[in-house]
């Protein structure tokens, strides 16, 4: 008798990253010709990671936990220090909790993952942005959930529009990106987070905050995140990826006090706990009696500015606005989103971009709706130096016109 495999109906349900096969298509055209130049990548460049640090900070690691053992397990909730150090770091933004209260996730999309599993049913309802990042729209749709789009303007997602949408679908969760969202780079004002408060607040609407960007600021005060109106309704996820190093895969997770053991509970079936040997390098990375992470940030964020800045001035000289373009202007972050007339389809101009060397991210791939998006694009400015984002954009130019 042959032997089946059925899947499960959570396996059945997982979703497949739209943007991996496009990663998939680059490596090898990047690596047959060093100039390409890659607009499309989610991660820092190379040469701006923290490299010259990594020794030190595993030497301090040692020295600081030796009586743990950096390469033994850890405790599921994560090293005391770390979560001491990652809780002043939110504090400072103005997140509430405590070390006690927050939990350390093996990433960002873990905190997203674990936040979605505490709450969500099969048939349960996520509003998300208009776009939005796919990974998490991926992690609802995993659980089971429906997906549902929500308009949004420059300041991004449309509180009056959240509340039809309330009305209408009754969700279990609201999922935003107030600090430079992926993909569009937008920042959400101080009213409107404390308005979107007040209506999860009177719904009972949960929300799912994703903080992962709001380090990387230009310039200016780190704005109130959404979980500082409403502690008892967001879960507000964090990670160390964009500021230290991807490879880190150290995350946090910030609960409502009525989550807080379930999440512990969840975390430990999971897989255990994160890392405890990044986890202790992490930790050392966010001391502040270390000085380490400000310098960092700091170099950062000017290699960030710089880099968008001529990616507009590119912009501006490849795509008029008499054409119909028109493309956001972030103050942080890593991304900018390009809109273009309705002629336009980025999707269908991928492959006429890579044949002439360069890469962007489609927008209809941060939609559930496959029809829509098309004329629109995410281009990275951050994982690419200055003197080859102008050529990128050259490139991208001539593609379009073809």
């Amino acid at each position: 008798m042959p032997v089946t495999t059925p899947l499960s109906s959570l396996a059945g349900r997982a979703v497949a990253d739209p943007i991996a096969p496009i990663f998939g298509r680059i490596m090898p055209l990047q690596a047959a010709d060093p100039s390409f130049v890659s607009l499309s990548a989610g991660s820092p460049d190379n040469r701006l990671l923290p490299n010259d640090l990594l020794e030190d900070l595993v030497r301090d690691a040692r020295r600081a936990d030796q009586h743990i053992g950096l390469l033994n397990y850890a405790m599921p909730q994560g090293l005391p220090s770390l979560r001491a150090h990652f809780a002043g770091l939110l504090q400072d933004l103005g997140v509430r909790c405590t070390p006690d209260g927050l939990l350390i996730t093996s990433g960002g999309m873990e905190a997203i993952s674990l936040a979605a599993e505490l709450t969500l049913n099969p048939g349960d309802v996520v509003l998300v942005e208009s776009p939005a990042f796919p990974g998490a729209m991926s992690t609802f749709q995993r659980c089971g959930a429906r997906v549902i789009h929500v308009d949004c303007d420059d300041d991004g997602i449309i509180p009056e529009a959240v509340v039809e949408a309330i009305a209408l679908h009754q969700p279990k969760l609201l999922s935003v990106m107030p600090d430079f969202q992926n993909p569009s780079g937008r920042v959400m004002p101080a009213a409107r987070r404390e308005r979107l408060a007040q209506i999860i607040e009177d719904t009972g609407v949960l929300a799912i905050e994703d903080g992962v960007y709001t380090q990387l600021r230009f310039t200016d005060d780190p704005l109130p995140p959404l979980q500082s109106y409403a502690p008892d309704h967001v879960f507000y996820a964090s990670s160390v990826s964009k500021i230290l190093a991807p490879a880190m895969r150290v995350g946090a997770l910030v609960t409502p006090p009525a989550f807080v053991e379930h999440a512990r509970r969840v975390k430990s079936a999971y897989n255990m706990q994160a890392s405890g040997f990044t986890q202790a390098i992490a930790a050392r990375f966010l001391d502040p009696g270390a000085s380490v992470l400000e310098d960092h940030l700091q170099s950062l964020r000017a290699a960030y500015a710089e880099r968008c800045r001529v990616m507009d001035q590119a912009l501006a000289r490849h795509f008029s606005d008499t054409a119909g373009y028109t493309w956001t202007r972030p103050s942080g972050g890593m991304f900018l989103w390009l809109e273009g007339p309705n002629s336009v389809d980025f999707t269908a101009a991928l492959d006429r971009a890579l044949e002439a060397g360069v890469a962007y991210i489609p927008g209809s791939l941060f939609y559930v709706d496959p029809r829509c998006g098309h004329q629109a694009a995410r281009l990275n400015y951050a994982s690419t130096p200055p003197d080859r984002i102008p050529e990128g954009i050259a490139r991208l130019a001539e593609a379009l016109s073809g």
